[in-house]
Parts: C-alpha cells; sequence; structure tokens
C-alpha cells in the first residue's frame, strides 16, 4: 500500500482494516500486513503490532521484493516466506501492486484497491492506475475485485472467504 497513499492515509487504512477485523467483520481471520521493501513505515508497524493481541502479524520482505530490483530475488528464506504466505493466504488486499499477479499465480482470491482518498486529479489516485495501459489485461480479465471505498471492501473480503472458488477460471485464464 505503498503507492498512492500518503503516510496518514496508509495508517488511517490500516486502522480501519485493522479495527474490522478485530471486531470480527472477516469471520476469525488473522490481517497479515506485508510491507512493501522501501516503506519508511516498516518500524511503525512492528512496533506496533508485534506485542499485541490484535488479530495482525506484520511480515516484511527482504529487498528482493522490491519493484526496483537489479536482479537479487532475495534470500531462500524470504522466498520461501513469501511462497508459503501466498500458498496460506485467503485473499490478498493491495493498491495495484504485482502481487496481484503473484496472487493469481497461487489462484489466491485478489483485491485492489479502487479508492485511496485521494482526488481524480491526483495521478496517484487508485482509478487512475486501473486506466493506465500497463493495468489494463488485469481489469479486463474480471480476475480480480475493485471496490470502490471501505465498505465494498469489506464485501469483497468476506464473499471470497464465503466462497475462495470465486472468479478461479477468471484468475487461471489471466494466469
Amino acid at each position: 500500500l505503498n503507492r498512492g497513499f500518503d503516510v496518514k492515509e496508509i495508517e488511517r487504512f490500516v486502522q480501519e482494516l485493522v479495527e474490522a477485523t478485530s471486531k470480527g467483520k472477516f469471520g476469525n481471520s488473522v490481517l497479515i500486513l506485508r510491507t512493501h521493501p522501501p516503506d519508511i513505515r516498516k518500524q511503525l508497524y512492528c512496533q506496533r503490532y508485534s506485542e499485541t493481541d490484535l488479530p495482525i502479524r506484520v511480515d516484511v520482505p527482504d529487498s528482493g521484493f522490491t519493484a526496483s530490483n537489479t536482479g537479487a530475488i532475495g534470500t531462500s528464506e524470504s522466498v520461501l516466506n513469501f511462497v508459503e504466505l501466498m500458498q496460506h493466504s485467503d485473499v490478498v488486499v493491495n493498491l495495484s501492486s504485482t502481487i496481484a499477479l503473484d496472487a493469481v499465480l497461487f489462484n489466491t482470491p485478489v483485491i485492489c484497491l479502487n479508492f485511496n482518498y485521494l482526488t481524480e486529479e491526483s495521478w496517484f489516485c487508485a482509478p487512475n492506475h486501473h486506466r493506465c495501459e500497463h493495468y489494463r489485461p488485469i481489469v479486463e480479465s474480471s480476475a480480480v475485485d475493485f471496490p470502490n471505498n471501505f465498505d465494498e471492501l469489506v464485501c469483497s473480503i468476506n464473499s471470497y472467504l464465503d466462497d475462495p472458488e470465486k472468479r478461479t477460471f477468471e484468475r487461471r485464464r489471466l494466469a
């Protein structure tokens, strides 16, 4: 959730998701917050959520997972951790990240936020991400949900928790 959100917006979004999870809006789920490698909030999230009874765990990837990677793919342990995370995740929620494609390859339901509290004039406005040529195949695939607000996100997550096979055909076709 790095791109397209400013620091306060990301913290606000994460807090809303933690609260919804804590209130049982997603059943007996645990939220795994996987930071982006250069994310400046890694320390904050580790401090805030490592020693807590809240249903959240923080996963911090090594630099081999950064979008500006120059060839290194991360340590074997880091790659194994990522593969296990993808295999055992029920739903992946992101904002226009390549993890959407990783989830598709593992046939894990994917939700790409179509909101991020910015005006449409901003290039980083989530809907603008999804209008670009780069993301067009994902949008047109119907393999991914694009909720427009937090309430739609909650519904989308619950829909996949109730029926993990929903959109399997579309994910396979996109893969």
